[in-house]
């Protein structure tokens, strides 16, 4: 599938339950978004496989997402979501969210 992707840089809260069944939230930063799933920079190793909630101020809660990859780069993990529903991003109210997101230089990322 060939779909967008966008480079952004907007804050993000992901919410998920730990082995020991706490529920843990933590800050993060969307680096890439599209319909179909989001990267993640922050400082919490999830595990493949991992089931999340993915909440933003600007788009308030965006779905629940699947933890496709988590690597490490420096002191952050770099963490790769699957939305599991399609994430729209065509309605008028998320492309301005989309464009505040990505600032000035809106485009779409390349692989």
């Amino acid at each position: 599938m060939n779909e967008k992707r966008f480079r952004v840089s907007l804050k993000v809260y992901l919410t998920w339950q730990d082995a020991q069944g706490a529920i843990r939230r933590c800050p993060g930063r969307c680096v890439e978004l599209s319909s179909s799933g989001a990267c993640v920079e922050m400082i919490d190793l999830l595990k493949v496989h991992s089931h999340v909630i993915v909440y933003s101020e600007n788009f308030a809660r965006m779905g629940h997402a699947t933890v496709r990859h988590c690597t490490r780069e420096l002191m952050k993990y770099r963490v790769g979501l699957q939305f599991s529903t399609a994430f729209v991003l065509s309605d008028a109210m998320r492309q301005e969210a989309l464009a505040r997101a990505a600032g000035p230089r809106r485009r779409p990322a390349s692989h």
